[in-house]
């Protein structure tokens, strides 16, 4: 791949769209039924044209010949339009789609073999206007013709000037014609490559359809299928995602999707960073597994999610660009609702607040975290977070900090705004992550000045320096920020917008926080709310094996239900007919199923007199604190069907008092999603429904925290209650269908987040001490560690140092304060080279304060009584020296 070529293209079409509203692909009619939708679609026939037809599972556009006596079959508001096109002769017919919402068609078609000469069949998008004595026809159309033998495939216009070379083509082969009209533009896609394009100017299609005729008066017969259609959406199944994709020659791109944009932070193998931001784009959400977006000068991304691998290809008049395009591999991160603060309080069992030198404790107004403080006063009320001590502090005015309580965060958003009152210039919000060793917090602050605001933010440059960046801000205005670490990359945003990435593989967050501050000593208040969380997810089961992990996965199927099987990356969860008693279960959670259990288990889900069918999966292993999964039902799915993911106490969800089951899900329906739980407070049952397309596939997901459920779908979430009266015993995805029909649904990507785990250091022995029997070195486990205090130990250095070569040195540890001369002394010398402050930090190691940065003193080994370091002032330590 020619990398300089790759950053160009990248560039231009990351620049260059037109779009400025989102669109969706979505599937029209595969006409699999037994006779046409008539609430799809309308039908024109004359001049012996038949009217359109299902034959084994494709739509047939035919005429036996000219037949100039046939009635014409169409609505009235096409009289005019079939009086024109009668007149020539052709045995002609049309089925138009009956939607005027549409910005696009894709259909494939066929030419068979022994077609007649003269015989075409396109797909067009055509303005008709039959208000007159007569109708005029604006639109253009792609398709096959048979020509003195020749099969070709056309692009023609009506009404505009406009030339197209044909393209060769085969006979009985099956081509995808696709036009996409947004704006002024009419853009034409052969096999999903972007052929041509026409400029039509307040074009108004009003006849889109599927249409075959014959010039020479001969008999056709056409088949045609797959019918997709573009929507415009207000948002796509992509938002709220972040997609990290790289490759192997060192390219690699970070795509961030919101409100149906994207944006892009492109870096090539120079690492040299494009930043390009709100991105328009075409989603085509091909099968579970497959996703495209297409961009407006044909480029195409495709995702494979069973593999985690795409493909960027690029294409120049039809033609792909090899030096363009790029396979990857991708993780997706997806943003989770965190916390609305449509409470009434703050959620503890959310939030750890912190407040010192006049800053006040975090309160809830009008549905947001209000963070505020009083005139700065030194000895003030102070509350500091045990596990985000030292966070943001400041000593010229007063610090509010709200800390997460949740060790998986890789990334957090909110809403932030500051007032604009008088009173309260120098006042900031920001959100930050921290490191505690080495390189510390990480921050992007709103901040009020007495000429406005701005955003601040610190990054690192390539030398590891910290250097401030700046972007311009407004008051009395909610703006989004966020902060992420992916893939060693921190990155920040502002109102969706990249504005800054930078490589960060040294900073590893220990903790993140939204705080407000003073720097003047007054008064101020500041908002925060929306907040969300990018999380650390593990991949549980992909299914990409040949057979289900046993040590993953239970399984059973009950009343007409199949086993559930894994094929073409993904678990398939199917069904019969009912037709009496068929099961296998497995142990779940605490009981055994046996004969005498089934139908209990039937009773949890509500099956009414052995009439559901049933096929499902059960997470063997429920030690977990979340599990998110992605499930899809077909298109063509009975509305009896449904797919969902719960969780249940085995001991409370037989019982046959509400009050009493414990037990929650989502369920996947072809046109809505369930929302369903039972209320520990109450013992009611709490249900709501989200809309959704036939064919769609969606995340769901559950997060345990410490003392709340939360239930998401694609990120969002749509229920949240108490787990205090709630043991969760299983975690189940399950298939089936209520009026035992058959059936069939998917899962794929099986994510979890693991409970932390708290393990038991070893009691540190000491190794080294100095005459006095002062502890120097201790060792815990296999790990030396500098004693937690070393004041008042002398140690001697020999060093060798690139400029002096090897020399000798005298430390001294003296009141939080590390001291050194030149010389092995019985007593440190008065011409000190080393005077800088100490501490001991949380991993064992000196911690020195110097002048532009700190150094590190790390133990490595100890060898009859020579303590071995390692020091350097960036990480990984590098430098060797010899304590002794």
């Amino acid at each position: 791949m020619k990398t300089k070529i790759l950053l160009t293209n990248s560039f231009f079409w990351l620049t260059g769209f037109v779009y400025s509203n989102t669109y969706v692909w979505e599937d029209y009619d595969d006409f699999s039924g037994s006779s046409l939708d008539t609430s799809k679609w309308g039908t024109i026939t004359f001049n012996g044209g038949i009217e359109p037809y299902h034959q084994n599972g494709s739509l047939m556009l035919s005429s036996n010949a000219q037949d100039l006596n046939a009635i014409p079959q169409n609505d009235a508001e096409w009289d005019e339009f079939v009086a024109d096109l009668k007149q020539w002769g052709d045995p002609e017919v049309f089925a138009y789609i009956k939607d005027s919402s549409i910005h696009g068609v894709q259909a494939s078609f066929s030419m068979p073999n022994g077609s007649a000469d003269g015989t075409f069949v396109d797909l067009s998008f055509y303005e008709v206007d039959s208000s007159g004595h007569e109708a005029t026809m604006t639109g253009i159309g792609i398709g096959l013709s048979q020509e003195n033998g020749i099969t070709k495939i056309k692009i023609e216009t009506e009404g505009v000037v406009f030339n197209a070379n044909p393209i060769a083509a085969n006979i009985s082969q099956t081509y995808t014609f696709s036009i996409i009209n947004i704006g002024d533009t009419c853009e034409i896609f052969l096999d999903g490559v972007k052929v041509d394009e026409i400029s039509l100017v307040n074009f108004q299609p009003n006849l889109i359809s599927l249409s075959a005729y014959n010039e020479n008066q001969q008999g056709y017969n056409i088949e045609t299928d797959n019918v997709r259609v573009l929507r415009e959406a207000t948002t796509t199944s992509l938002d709220g995602s972040i997609f990290s994709l790289s490759s192997t020659d060192g390219v690699s791109e970070t795509m961030s999707f919101e409100n149906g944009t994207f944006t892009s932070s492109f870096v090539d193998s120079q690492k040299i960073t494009t930043i390009t931001s709100n991105q328009s784009y075409i989603l085509d959400s091909m099968s579970s597994n497959n996703r495209k977006i297409t961009l407006s000068d044909g480029d195409v991304y495709s995702f494979d999610s069973s593999a985690g691998t795409g493909t960027l290809t690029d294409y120049e008049n039809g033609v792909m660009d090899t030096s363009g395009s790029w396979n990857f591999t991708y993780t997706r991160n997806t943003w989770m609702d965190y916390d609305d603060f449509s409470d009434n309080s703050l959620d503890t069992t959310k939030w750890e607040v912190g407040y010192w030198a006049g800053g006040e404790t975090v309160t809830i107004v009008n549905g947001q975290a209000q963070l505020s403080g009083s005139a700065y006063s030194s000895s003030s009320p102070s509350q500091m977070p045990s596990d985000f001590a030292n966070a943001g502090q400041d000593a010229t005015g007063g610090n509010t900090f709200l800390g997460i309580k949740d060790a998986t965060i890789i990334g957090l958003e909110a809403d932030i705004m500051i007032p604009n009152t008088g009173n309260q210039n120098e006042a900031g919000i920001y959100l930050s992550t921290t490191d505690s060793n080495p390189l510390g917090s990480l921050g992007f602050e709103l901040l009020k000045t007495a000429t406005g605001s701005s955003f601040n933010y610190d990054y690192f440059n390539d030398q590891g320096s910290k250097i401030l960046g700046y972007e311009a801000g407004s008051l009395d205005t909610f703006h989004k920020i966020k902060i992420t670490e992916l893939n060693g990359q921190t990155s920040y945003y502002l109102d969706n917008k990249l504005i800054k990435q930078f490589a960060s593989t040294s900073h590893d967050s220990d903790y993140w926080g939204i705080g407000s501050f003073s720097d003047n000593g007054m008064a101020y208040a500041t908002y925060a709310d929306n907040v969300r969380v990018l999380r650390n997810w593990e991949d549980y089961d992909d299914f990409t094996a040949t057979s289900i992990n046993s040590g993953n996965w239970n399984l059973g199927y009950w009343d007409g239900g199949n086993a559930p099987t894994i094929g073409n990356g993904k678990i398939t969860l199917s069904g019969n007919n009912v037709s009496g008693f068929n099961s296998v279960l497995p142990a779940v959670g605490m009981l055994t199923y046996n004969a005498g259990i089934k139908a209990e288990l039937e009773k949890s889900f509500a099956s009414t007199n052995g009439t559901e069918s049933h096929s499902f999966v059960e997470l063997a292993n429920n030690d977990i604190s979340a599990i998110a999964v992605e499930v899809t039902l077909p298109f063509d799915a009975d509305s009896s069907t449904a797919i969902g993911l719960y969780a249940s106490d085995w001991t409370k969800a037989f019982s046959d008092n509400l009050s009493d089951k414990s037990f929650f899900g989502l369920d996947l329906w072809s046109d809505h999603i369930d929302v369903e739980y039972v209320d520990p407070n109450t013992g009611s049952l709490v249900s709501s429904s989200i809309s959704t397309q036939a064919g769609s596939s969606h995340v769901f997901s559950f997060i345990f925290d410490t003392s709340m459920v939360s239930m998401h779908v694609d990120g969002e979430k749509v229920g949240e209650f108490s787990s205090s009266n709630f043991s969760r015993d299983s975690i189940l995805i399950r298939a089936m269908n209520e009026a035992g029909k058959p059936f069939t649904a998917f899962m794929d990507n099986v994510r979890v987040l693991r409970r932390s785990t708290t393990t038991t250091q070893p009691d540190p022995v000491t190794v080294v001490s100095d005459p006095n029997g002062q502890a120097v070195v201790v060792q815990a486990g296999s790990e030396y560690q500098w004693n937690s205090a070393l004041d008042g130990v002398t140690l001697w250095m020999v060093h060798e140092d690139d400029d002096d070569g090897w020399f000798g040195a005298t430390i001294q540890y003296v009141s939080s304060m590390q001291q050194g001369s030149i010389g092995l002394t019985d007593q440190l010398g008065s011409n000190l080279v080393v005077n800088h402050p100490y501490v001991i930090d949380e991993n064992g190691m000196i911690k020195v304060t110097e002048d532009t940065a700190f150094q590190y003193y790390q133990v490595t080994a100890v060898e009859n009584g020579v303590i071995i370091t390692a020091d350097d002032s960036s990480f990984p330590l590098s430098d060797t020296s010899r304590f002794f």
